[in-house]
């Protein structure tokens, strides 16, 4: 309800002045505030943002092929996901990636590679 609301409405402002400093993952966490709060395009806007800041972003390709295919966007969907693959490619497969849940470069080539 409304703690919540205003949790993310802070937590929003700090990621939007963190983005202010042109640093490709605090554009990562505002998306995922975005899309917590059901904006979608607002989302989808911030990780363009770091993905022009970051091109080689894993997380910010994967968020998208995500979203996108969410709003049946699949050709979209398709391209961030073979972006996200082709930079996942030379990392060991043990590799950690920064995301929620936690998984490695291999565990995550395999769920985007899943039909």
């Amino acid at each position: 309800g409304t703690f919540m609301q205003m949790a993310l409405g802070e937590a929003r402002a700090l990621a939007e002045r963190a983005a202010e400093l042109q640093v490709a993952e605090a554009h990562l966490v505002l998306a995922t505030l975005e899309e917590a709060a059901g904006e979608g395009g607002r989302a989808l806007e911030a990780l363009r943002r770091a993905l022009y800041l970051d091109p080689q972003l894993i997380t910010a390709h994967v968020s998208q092929a995500r979203l996108y295919t969410r709003v049946g966007r699949l050709r979209d969907a398709q391209r961030a996901r073979a972006n996200a693959l082709r930079y996942l490619e030379p990392l060991d497969p043990e590799t950690p990636m920064r995301m929620e849940p936690p998984t490695t470069a291999g565990a995550l080539r395999a769920a985007l590679e899943a039909p």
